[in-house]
């Protein structure tokens, strides 16, 4: 019979491929702990907060003829107003276009007419919800034609 002799090149595999195996479990044990969540967000003491936005973009008529085409954000810090949001997603959906279809393009070109459509719909969405007043309206971007 033959025996095998194991040299130092042989055992410099092993304990790489051992190092490897043993660093993928720990990876896959942890990975909870790795996961980016794009909902997190940084307060001014270092804490993660989680908050919970739903953002849509609308293309719809305007009241006195023109179009616009508008992207809503809305967000909350409340756990049970998150998952409002997502179950009445279709709900909150037609309450922002309604109250769009409502303005004129005269309206919405002057800055306080931007920011009188975000009060409404922040006004009307906080109405709608069981949230009370913890739900935030942004205008991040709006053109009208």
């Amino acid at each position: 019979m033959y025996k095998l002799k194991k040299g130092k090149s042989d055992y410099t595999g092993m304990i790489i491929s051992a190092l490897l195996v043993i660093t993928v479990t720990i990876i896959f044990l942890f990975i909870k702990d790795f996961n980016v969540d794009p909902f997190q967000i940084k307060t001014k003491n270092g804490l993660i907060e989680k908050s919970r936005c739903l953002e849509d973009e609308y293309l719809t008529d305007l009241a006195g003829g023109g179009y616009i085409r508008i992207k809503v954000k809305v967000e909350t810090q409340d756990r049970k107003l998150q998952e409002e949001l997502s179950l009445r997603q279709k709900e909150i959906r037609s309450t922002i276009l309604s109250i769009i279809r409502d303005k004129t393009r005269e309206e919405l070109s002057k800055p306080e007419g931007i920011e009188e459509l975000r009060r409404s719909l922040n006004q009307q969405l906080n109405k709608m919800l069981n949230g009370g007043e913890d739900l935030k309206v942004f205008i991040t971007e709006i053109v009208t034609y």
